[in-house]
Order: structure tokens, then C-alpha cells, then sequence
């Protein structure tokens, strides 16, 4: 059963918050991969023999890791705030969509239409509606994983065993750089194209007519 255009407005709200916070997310995410790269160049071999000193790269390094701390906190808000609107649109869909509360729809890749189709011949279905929302979860979780990724290691070694860590990284830092800015290179790949999120369909649903 289709919904009305004006009946879906609490549920474009909350899409809109979802997509807000992935953006802020995203921008947090590559702050947080700048950091480390800075990180990486302060514990090298290069910096403590320019410097003549440890002393520099120690107060240079407690800087960036309270920088790196709060801009960890603040992606994990932000995914919170992913994780909350994805939470209120589960429950405004039994609002939207009385069929919702019956009968999960069968969704297939191939032959379900999607939030596009529906947004050029409103009204949008509840089939339409349930494979965007299945998007926006999943790619939720991707992100959520990569950023877990991300911010390990964003804080400075526990006593006992980060000295040897830190001589580690010592001898051989420029191997240890290049296959860190790899992995990071590839996670960040994975928030500009969302294996899961077909942006077009968000942005077709965002795009009804709100009545």
C-alpha cells in the first residue's frame, strides 16, 4: 500500500539527521586519518635527529593526542546520532505504513522498485521505502566497523610494552607508514563509495514532495 507524500515527512526528517551525521562522520573520520599521518612523521626517526631532542616531539605528540581524543568522541556521537535516527524511522514506518506491521516485504535487489522510480510517481511504497532503510542500515554498520578501525592505536601506549612498540616503529618506520596509510587509504574509499548506500535513492526520497 502506498503512503501519502505528506505522511512521509517524519520519516525524510529523520533520513535528513542520518545523512547530516554521516557527513559530519565522514569529515571526523578524515581529520582522524590526518592526525595519525602527523603522528606517524613526530615518532620517526626523522624528526628526533632534526630536533636533536625528544622533547618537541613529545609535547607535539600530547597535543595531537588530545586532539585525536576528542575528535574520536565526536565521531562516535555522530554515529550515535546515525544509530538514533535509523531507531526512530523503525518506528515511524508502522505509522507511515500499515502493512509494516503485518507482513515483512519481500525485497530483491532485481525486482523491487526503487526510492527513484517512486520519487518520479509518488506515492512511495513500503517496499520502496524498506530497501533504502535496509541501505542505510548496513552501510551504519560498515562505517561504524571502519571507524572502530580507524580509531585503534589513537592513543598513546599503556605502561609496559609501549616502549618496545614505540622501538619497533623506530627501526623500520617508513615499512610501518607506508602499509598504515594503505589500510586507511581503503577504509576511507569505502565512505566515498558506499558499498551499501545507492546515494541516487536517497536522494530521491529526500526529494518527495513533503505534501
Amino acid at each position: 500500500m502506498p503512503a501519502t507524500s505528506g505522511a512521509i515527512g517524519g520519516l525524510q526528517r529523520e533520513a535528513s539527521s542520518w545523512q547530516q551525521a554521516r557527513q559530519r562522520a565522514h569529515k571526523l573520520c578524515h581529520d582522524i586519518v590526518n592526525l595519525r599521518n602527523k603522528s606517524t612523521y613526530l615518532t620517526s626517526n626523522k624528526v628526533h635527529a632534526a630536533v636533536g631532542t625528544a622533547t618537541l616531539p613529545t609535547a607535539s605528540l600530547a597535543l595531537l593526542h588530545e586532539d585525536l581524543a576528542n575528535r574520536v568522541q565526536a565521531l562516535r556521537a555522530a554515529h550515535e546520532d546515525m544509530y538514533n535516527s535509523l531507531d526512530r524511522m523503525a518506528t515511524l514506518q508502522f505509522e507511515v505504513f500499515p502493512e509494516a506491521n503485518v507482513v515483512p516485504p519481500a525485497l530483491s535487489s532485481t525486482t523491487t522498485t526503487t526510492a527513484a522510480a517512486a520519487a518520479a510517481a509518488a506515492p512511495i511504497t513500503y517496499e520502496s521505502f524498506a530497501t533504502l532503510r535496509d541501505q542505510l542500515q548496513q552501510q551504519t554498520f560498515l562505517e561504524c566497523c571502519i571507524a572502530e578501525d580507524l580509531c585503534r592505536g589513537t592513543t598513546p601506549a599503556n605502561d609496559g610494552g609501549g616502549d618496545d612498540d614505540e622501538e619497533d616503529r623506530q627501526q623500520a618506520p617508513s615499512a610501518a607508514a607506508h602499509d598504515d596509510q594503505d589500510a586507511l587509504t581503503t577504509m576511507l574509499a569505502c565512505l566515498t563509495y558506499p558499498p551499501y548506500l545507492r546515494e541516487p535513492d536517497l536522494a530521491a526520497f529526500l526529494a518527495l514532495p513533503p505534501s
